[in-house]
């Protein structure tokens, strides 16, 4: 497990959610977390990250 990994699962764990049913999550948030799992899932594969990698470079 990497640094990054780490520092994710560190903060993950500590994280407190609570949930209503009243409560609605605004599109862009909705957005930016899906976003964040995106970068996630790739942090943790190699063959993902080297495919997003070479978006970039070419």
């Amino acid at each position: 497990m990497g640094t990054i990994e780490k520092k994710l699962f560190e903060i993950e764990s500590k994280r407190i959610v609570k949930h209503t049913s009243e409560e609605k999550i605004s599109p862009r948030v909705q957005l930016f977390l899906d976003e964040c799992k995106r970068i996630i899932k790739i942090l943790k594969d190699d063959n993902l990250l080297e495919e997003e990698r070479a978006k970039y470079l070419y």
